[in-house]
């Protein structure tokens, strides 16, 4: 019943609809990573990123559910985001979770965040290393969860959307409507019940033929809803114009010939000013309002001072 309650709200609306049939593309996921375990076949699945609203029970999914569903979870912020060393408790574990609140401090952070997801994927191995014992690379095919807010801040967690990455990532955008928990020791209680039912209940689920893929990497086919697509594709944008502003800087100090400590004009003017220096610029960004909206998240990261 716990279980089932929390699905039946995590993606409806207060009418009960859900709009972009988002359930059966992560019950799709879930039974593919957990029959990889059953069956001890090993295979690479897509990162999961599950966006909300505070109070939703992106935590109760993360490491209630899929946690306790594969055979435990960890914090991967350590290894993911702040590139810690030691990496023994989380080189054997199969779902690595990571929380918004330290994976967007700033804009170097989330760009080192989104570089690893990458690098772990494209590789499925991942560092071992334990203190006073030995270290190197070993095979990893377990899933990286990713969950986070709604508001712009939380989302600066979202990786960047290059080409390369997009069948890499799955993205989910949970609704409004928020379900009333029990108390933490009856959730524990209650799923340590229902999870085998849960487990019968993806094992005689049959995954609809649209979402089955021939791409055997993922086993199934990616979702990216179109809200934290758009988001994360921004993110992106953020980095190349952070380069390129970085470049006119130094070529504008180089023309001038001494070191300058601000550059005036409107964004429309240094719009203009940046698309007759560098021609890729203008391939990146076609728009003055996309290019002014990047310019308020570079200044909202501390990157630029805007006045």
């Amino acid at each position: 019943p716990l279980v089932k309650a929390f699905f039946d709200v995590l993606f409806a609306d207060k009418d009960g609809v859900d709009h972009f049939h988002q359930l059966p593309k992560l019950l799709a996921w879930m039974k593919y990573f957990y029959e990889c375990g059953l069956y001890r076949n090993p295979n690479r699945g897509h990162v999961l990123i599950l966006a909300g609203p505070p109070g939703k029970g992106k935590g109760f999914f993360q490491e209630g559910i899929l946690g306790d569903l594969m055979g435990g979870s960890e914090d991967g912020t350590p290894y993911l985001v702040e590139e810690n060393k030691w990496t023994e408790n989380i080189a054997s574990c199969p779902v690595l979770n990571v929380a918004d609140s330290k994976a967007t401090e700033d804009y170097k952070t989330a760009a080192a965040f989104s570089n690893n997801l990458k690098k772990i994927d494209a590789n499925a191995c991942i560092r071992h290393s334990k203190k006073f014992g030995s270290e190197g690379d070993i095979p990893w095919n377990g899933r990286i969860v990713v969950t986070c807010n709604t508001d712009a801040e939380s989302l600066s967690i979202l990786p960047n959307m290059e080409i390369s990455n997009r069948d890499k990532v799955s993205m989910f955008k949970a609704s409004d409507v928020k379900l009333k928990f029990p108390s933490f020791r009856e959730c524990q209680l209650q799923l340590k019940k229902e999870l085998p039912f849960f487990a019968r209940f993806l094992l005689d689920w049959k995954i609809p033929e649209d979402l089955l893929t021939d791409e055997t990497r993922f086993g199934v086919a990616n979702f990216l809803h179109p809200d934290l697509f758009e988001a994360s594709v921004e993110q992106g944008q953020s980095g190349v114009a952070a380069q390129m502003v970085h470049s006119f800087i130094v070529a504008d100090e180089a023309a001038s010939g001494h070191q300058r400590d601000r550059w005036t004009g409107t964004s429309s003017e240094l719009y203009a000013v940046m698309s007759q220096m560098n021609q890729q610029f203008s391939k990146e960004f076609k728009s003055i309002k996309g290019f002014q909206s990047v310019l308020g998240h570079l200044k909202n990261h501390n990157f630029l001072r805007v006045e």
